[in-house]
C-alpha cells in the first residue's frame, strides 16, 4: 500500500463538486456542494465493486444517500485534522445505477501518486 500513510478508516472526510445533486437532476450544481462523511474499510468497499477497488483507492459510505455523483470527479476528498486540510483523495467513480443507492463513493488515493505528482510537478514531498 502506501506505506506509513494513513488508512483513514472511520475517519470522517469532506467530498465536494459540482455534480448533480441527486439521482433525479438533471444537470450539474450551480453551486458547490459537499458531505462529510466516513471513509469505509477497504475491504468492504471491495465487496461492491468485485475487482475494481485496489489499494491505490479509498471508499466513502455513503448510508443514507449522502455521495458523490454525476459530474463531481476529480474533486478533492479531504480529512481535516487539527486545523490542518489535507487531500487524500480525487472523486473517481461509484455505482451507475445512482449515487442515491448506498453504494460506497470511490477516490483514487492521493499518497499512491507522490513520486508520480513529484516528478510531473517539481513539487517534492517532504
Amino acid at each position: 500500500m502506501d506505506g506509513h500513510y494513513s488508512t483513514y478508516e472511520g475517519d470522517m472526510v469532506w467530498a465536494s463538486g459540482w455534480g448533480k445533486d441527486s439521482d433525479a437532476a438533471t444537470s450539474v450544481s450551480p453551486l458547490l456542494r459537499y458531505i462529510e462523511v466516513p471513509v469505509m474499510k477497504l475491504s468492504t468497499c471491495k465487496t461492491y465493486y468485485l475487482g475494481m477497488v485496489t489499494e491505490k483507492m479509498i471508499c466513502i459510505s455513503s448510508k443514507g444517500g449522502k455521495s458523490t455523483c454525476n459530474g463531481d470527479s476529480g474533486g478533492p476528498l479531504v480529512y481535516k485534522h487539527d486545523g490542518v486540510n489535507t487531500v487524500i483523495g480525487a472523486t473517481s467513480f461509484g455505482i451507475a445505477l445512482g449515487c442515491e443507492k448506498g453504494w460506497p463513493g470511490v477516490f483514487t488515493r492521493v499518497t499512491s501518486y507522490l513520486d508520480w505528482i513529484a516528478d510531473k510537478s517539481g513539487v517534492v514531498n517532504k
